[in-house]
């Protein structure tokens, strides 16, 4: 994990540069965000106290083609789950060694960075906003019905916290594209390098000389 102390407080919006050093004929980029957190002292009953505060989760939003943030849920029409529209909310970067620039603008309270290199990534509403807040369905590695699941892709996390921005990539939650952050200030740079690039493989691998070292079963992916 990267930060950058005292920019939230001060910045409008925050310049991202994506550069694809992977052996890909293109990737693909989508951004999400959650608005700035509230707070509202609900008048209601917890563990016996009255007046308790809560805190409200900022409205997700994606970023548009045109780097602004939009409402997932604006382009629904009728019931049911529906797709955002892939022309509306794709960064389409290049083959190995392209680089695009998008500008986020802020405040915001945290979001993701999904980079993908064989495909698209779908995202989904799986209902109209209710009171300014859209049920966005975004792509999930443990999901296998949906077709993400089998995608190459990975992502970016970042956050802002008081004054200060967060980014990471995530390490975590599953294994996909390997990605690195470097975030850049007039004081200096501050880098965050991710897994290698066949990661993958060398988990297999490793896997598979435990299996048999055991004798237990390894099953090839």
């Amino acid at each position: 994990m990267v930060a950058i102390p005292s920019l939230a407080a001060v910045a409008t919006s925050l310049i991202v540069a994506l550069y694809n050093s992977l052996p890909s004929q293109e990737a693909r980029v989508y951004i999400t965000s959650r608005g700035p957190d509230g707070t509202y002292l609900g008048n209601r009953l917890v563990s016996g106290k009255n007046n308790v505060l809560i805190r409200l989760v900022g409205a997700i939003r994606m970023l548009s083609q045109g780097n602004g943030w939009i409402d997932p849920c604006a382009f629904r029409s009728g019931d049911g789950n529906q797709m955002v529209p892939q022309a509306v909310i794709t960064h389409h970067l290049g083959a190995q060694g392209s680089w695009i620039g998008l500008e986020m603008p802020m405040p915001f309270s945290s979001g993701r960075v999904y980079v993908v290199t064989d495909g698209e990534l779908e995202f989904g509403t799986t209902g109209p906003s209710a009171n300014g807040f859209c049920p966005l369905q975004e792509p999930s590695a443990f999901d296998t019905g949906m077709p993400s699941a089998h995608r190459s892709y990975g992502f970016m996390e970042f956050s802002v916290h008081g004054d200060e921005l967060y980014v990471n990539p995530s390490l975590v939650d599953f294994v996909g594209t390997p990605l690195a952050v470097r975030l850049e200030t007039s004081e200096g740079t501050l880098d965050a390098k991710g897994l290698p690039s066949d990661v993958v493989q060398l988990m297999c691998d490793g896997l598979h000389a435990k299996a048999m070292e055991e004798g237990s079963v390894y099953v090839e992916p």
